[in-house]
């Protein structure tokens, strides 16, 4: 079909019109370069009901089809984000990958009316990585009892970048092994220097209640080891022995780790460490309107944009909106005016955790809230 040119439009005010509908087997027609579907708009129209009563009857349902779609957006992990706290307004748990619940793809539990995230779904596990790992999960292993070297032994032919992300989110964590994820980190990168043959014989002689350093020390005393390689090897023990850095987690780098690889903090929020007892309230209960007036919050700050005022008394001068999360959800509404902003400035950074005392306001039915207080936690 030949494309036309629109020449010029004229406004001719409101007039009868037709729909025209194209004699094609595909019912596709051009205009000016554009190929335009007859049935677009009610594709359009017919996917957001069916979508709107799915989420009104179906809720579960929804959330799990819509997160597992989110990886085709453009930025999928926003996406993700978006949608977990939607769901946690409507009371839906979203759970973080673990070996206890392992699935590839979101996977809805509802005895819990929760959403256990996908580990396919893990920013750097790729299709290749999660086919190997689907194979691991469907086999006849019980992946809730194995011992973190009995996982290392199991998993260690994974690519290194889909390993680093799924230890970082906590995905290779069970009732069995609940080591920090930097301890894991530590020693899987000193596990993969072994050799193919030295792996196998550790497979074959695990004992799940001995930790790694002793399976290297077995491995010593009882694997014919040449004298160079020898060398390395008790090299790999000494490292084991006395780490290089602390390899207690920093709850900071877990939420960094979990936004980066998994769009939105599960596991883990930093401040989970924090003091709550000052808190009287949550981001949720902000969102949804469910508290007014002075009201006390413990938050870690996702993130800040500056603002300078165009107009008025404070004219030309800073303020800023703040996005903090919580163990609830995310409040993307957080106002701090000129004066506010001016004292507590230098506490208002990504990912610091602070105390805010602060008054809830609405307009048009949306929720915010004017700090007046920061106190670092």
């Amino acid at each position: 079909m030949q494309a036309e040119q629109i020449v010029s439009i004229k406004c001719v005010g409101i007039k009868p019109t037709y729909d025209i509908e194209i004699d094609s087997e595909d019912h596709i027609f051009w205009g000016n370069g554009i190929a335009t579907s007859n049935s677009h708009a009610y594709s359009y129209a017919h996917n957001a009901y069916y979508s709107a009563y799915c989420k009104t009857h179906a809720p579960l349902k929804f959330y799990e089809v819509y997160l597992n779609h989110a990886k085709n957006k453009p930025d999928n992990l926003e996406e993700v984000n978006e949608l977990v706290n939607d769901a946690r307004k409507h009371g839906i748990e979203i759970l973080p990958p673990t070996l206890n619940n392992f699935y590839a793809n979101f996977t809805m539990l509802p005895e819990k009316n929760a959403i256990v995230y996908g580990f396919g779904h893990v920013k750097n596990v790729g299709k290749t990585e999660a086919k190997k790992i689907t194979e691991i999960a469907n086999s006849s292993i019980d992946l809730k009892t194995l011992s973190w070297v009995e996982i290392l032994c199991l998993f260690y032919k994974i690519n290194s970048k889909a390993m680093e992300a799924l230890i970082a989110v906590g995905a290779l964590n069970n009732e069995a092994n609940i080591y920090s994820r930097d301890q894991m980190f530590y020693e899987y990168n000193t596990f993969k220097t072994l050799t193919d043959k030295e792996i196998d014989f550790i497979k074959n002689n695990v004992d799940k209640t001995k930790d790694l350093q002793y399976h290297i020390n077995f491995l010593i005393n009882n694997h014919k080891i040449s004298s160079s390689r020898l060398v390395k090897v008790v090299g790999i023990k000494s490292a084991l022995e006395n780490p290089m850095y602390d390899t207690k987690d920093s709850s900071t780098m877990i939420l960094q780790k979990e936004r980066f690889y998994l769009g939105v903090p599960l596991s883990f929020l930093a401040n989970g460490s924090c003091d709550m007892s000052q808190a009287d309230t949550t981001c949720l209960d902000v969102v949804m309107g469910n508290v007014k007036g002075t009201i006390n919050l413990v938050v870690n700050i996702k993130s800040v944009k500056e603002h300078k005022i165009k107009s008025g008394r404070t004219a030309g001068q800073l303020m800023a909106f703040i996005t903090g999360e919580d163990s609830s959800g995310s409040l993307n509404s957080i106002t701090v005016f000129a004066k506010e902003y001016q004292e507590f400035r230098n506490l208002i950074v990504a990912n610091n955790n602070v105390f805010i005392n602060g008054v809830v306001e609405s307009r048009n039915g949306e929720y915010s809230l004017n700090v007046k207080k920061i106190i670092q936690i």
